[in-house]
């Protein structure tokens, strides 16, 4: 096996070891990096397990941030439409993630922990009781969907209601992805 081969699956192995450790749901704590502009902002937050978890950290290079309104005072339930997001990129190197704007009292306090370990693998759900991420990003309207490229560039917008647009972009970039990647390791 050449060297470059050895190298890029020992990097690959260590970053799913990684990721394989770190929670995709709690509550965001924080944000860092720039703030309201072509490129977003890390978002830190805590698991109901009280770890801390870095978005940028259990991403892959592409992302689908959904900003979404949870029904009632449930801060981590799964909106359906995010879910079939997740679907449609299933097997392609692009994260989905959904960030919820709880309103009203919610029932566990603050963070709504307990809601948010439902232990869906394919969809980063974060609750966002505070507003930090939604101040950050700009005040996305609820249902907005984000595509953030490398370096946390925002490579497109649109919405959850019609996703046609966003999610073949989003298909398109992961396709290109997954042939790079796979010409890296001949």
């Amino acid at each position: 096996m050449p060297a470059r081969t050895q190298t890029s699956l020992v990097v690959f192995a260590a970053l799913a070891g990684l990721v394989g450790c770190a929670p995709t749901s709690g509550t965001i704590t924080g944000v860092s990096g720039p703030q309201i502009g072509p490129v977003v902002p890390d978002i830190q937050y805590l698991s109901a397990e009280g770890k801390k978890g870095d978005f940028d950290r259990i991403r892959y290079g592409l992302a689908l941030v959904v900003f979404s309104p949870p029904e009632g005072a449930r801060c981590c339930s799964l909106d359906p439409k995010v879910v079939n997001l997740s679907d449609q990129v299933r097997n392609l190197p692009v994260t989905v993630a959904q960030v919820s704007l709880p309103n009203g009292k919610r029932p566990h306090g603050e963070g709504c922990l307990e809601g948010c370990n439902h232990r869906n693998e394919r969809v980063v759900t974060l609750c966002d009781a505070n507003s930090v991420a939604w101040n950050a990003y700009g005040r996305p309207t609820p249902g907005s969907v984000i595509l953030i490229g490398p370096g946390n560039k925002v490579l497109m917008t649109g919405t959850l209601d019609h996703p046609g647009d966003i999610l073949s972009e989003a298909r398109r970039l992961g396709l290109d992805e997954q042939e790079r990647t796979r010409g890296d390791r001949l």
